[in-house]
């Protein structure tokens, strides 16, 4: 479930540049575990598959700023994403080779490592590495091809299964009880909050190929911020 789009984004970026060169209270017991109280469901389990993607993708937006962090062990890729609204920050690591992303009031900037530059244009990469340092390049706004991106940042396309769903176990994930959401044993699963709000909880890619989590639900992320003017080296400029 959206698997494909995770994997391709690091080559969607390579094309573009080849082709342009705790709140406590001490008054307060603690409740025993013979007092303790289970967290009410939330209703999604009894749901068809469907619908709980619907509540899902709802629930995500809604919350309005999230994380996703996870490994993908395919392609041997790393990802640490923070999401609000549609602007996100964060980095994204493949084979060695690191990309960090910034996306803020619709302009997009990303900066990389040496590794990233030399494996994508051999000597002319490193050149372009050194020439840019580690300013954000930002990126022209009429560039569709790096715009797919960011699509890590639209719940529709983010949460958009490929094929049919249907509705797996119950299972327990980051602690909390969660229902699976699947495609086949070959595609994966999305693993759907069962009590509290129905947040997507987990990305998980077939046996041995990695997981991406859902964190941080409602989080104000300081980092999001244009970078400053000083920081920015222009890719369209360097284009022309």
């Amino acid at each position: 479930m959206r698997r494909a789009l995770l994997l391709a984004a690091p080559i969607a970026l390579a094309g573009v540049l080849l082709a342009g060169c705790n709140d406590t209270d001490g008054a307060k017991p603690a409740a025993s575990a013979a007092t303790s109280v289970a967290p009410a469901g939330n209703g999604v389990e009894a749901l068809e598959a469907t619908e709980i993607l619907t509540k899902a993708k709802d629930a995500l937006g809604k919350a309005g700023s999230y994380r996703i962090k996870g490994e993908m062990t395919e392609n041997k890729m790393k990802l640490d994403i923070r999401v609000a609204g549609k602007d996100i920050v964060g980095t994204i690591t493949m084979g060695g080779a690191s990309i960090d992303l910034l996306s803020v009031g619709g302009a997009t900037y990303f900066k990389a490592d040496e590794a990233f530059w030399t494996s994508q244009m051999g000597e002319q990469g490193a050149a372009l590495g050194k020439l840019v340092g580690t300013k954000w390049i930002k990126v022209p706004a009429d560039n569709k091809e790096f715009g797919d991106f960011f699509k890590i940042a639209d719940v529709n396309e983010l949460l958009k299964p490929e094929g049919t769903i249907g509705k797996g176990k119950v299972e327990t994930i980051n602690g909390a009880s969660a229902i699976a959401l699947t495609e086949g044993a070959e595609k994966g699963s999305l693993y759907v909050a069962t009590t509290g709000e129905p947040y997507p909880l987990r990305l998980a890619g077939p046996a041995g190929e990695g997981q991406i989590d859902f964190t941080d639900f409602g989080a104000k992320f300081d980092e999001l911020k244009a970078p400053a003017e000083a920081d920015v080296f222009d890719l369209g400029a360097l284009m022309k």
